[in-house]
């Protein structure tokens, strides 16, 4: 054999090996480069929303308050801000903070003036736990989520009373504008509907639950 041609193939022979250990080497380094901070699992965790940590409930009290709960599944502090055009009576300023523990519940009355006019109340509650999680959570009071639910279109009238969303007699409030009689009901009452065609009268609907109504009284 040739020894120059032997010395040849000696030299490919090592730089092939060289040529695979660089590669090697690169991809090792590939793999062992530092997670960035926002990929890192642990930040994603306590900088991400957590939508249900915190809740925020409102419902109209007997006294024609609105009545504002809210709660937190994580030990926290957290800023409460109210935002509204309207006056508010409130038991503290419309940016507050405050602490609540996991489980518990912070309550308080809004008094909207002037009474009447539509209500649009927003509240937005942002929070850090104690573990360094940070959460928002918004909530709007409007008329219809103060609105208690109507009675299901298929109760019966016996079932729509006896679930409390309907009443057998009207219970007259206030004094229609129209006719100058107390008119304007507040609850659910039994209403007739009599059917008429090109025939003439043709019968009386069933007793339909309703929860509010301006009626208008025919003498």
């Amino acid at each position: 054999v040739n020894p120059s041609a032997k010395w040849t193939v000696v030299v490919l022979a090592m730089m092939l090996l060289q040529a695979v250990a660089a590669l090697s080497q690169i991809s090792i380094f590939d793999d062992e480069k530092p997670i960035s901070r926002t990929e890192s699992p642990d930040y994603f965790e306590h900088t991400h929303p957590l939508q249900s940590a915190i809740s925020i409930e409102s419902s109209l009290s007997e006294g024609g308050d609105i009545e504002v709960v809210v709660s937190s599944a994580m030990e926290a502090e957290i800023s409460l801000e109210i935002i509204s055009a309207d006056i508010l009576d409130m038991p503290f300023a419309r940016n507050t903070n405050l602490h609540i523990n996991s489980g518990e519940q912070f309550s308080f009355n809004i008094t909207k003036y002037p009474f009447n006019g539509d209500v649009e109340i927003t509240i937005v509650a942002t929070a850090i736990t104690t573990e360094d999680y940070q959460f928002r959570e918004q909530h709007t009071i409007t008329d219809e989520s103060l609105s208690p639910d109507e009675c299901p279109f298929h109760l019966t009238l016996t079932e729509a009373i006896a679930q409390g969303c309907a009443e057998s007699t009207i219970r007259p409030t206030t004094a229609s504008s129209k006719t100058g009689t107390p008119s304007y009901v507040t609850g659910a009452f039994e209403y007739q509907d009599r059917e008429f065609d090109e025939t003439g009268f043709t019968g009386v609907n069933p007793y339909l639950p309703i929860r509010k109504a301006d009626v208008e009284v025919f003498d």
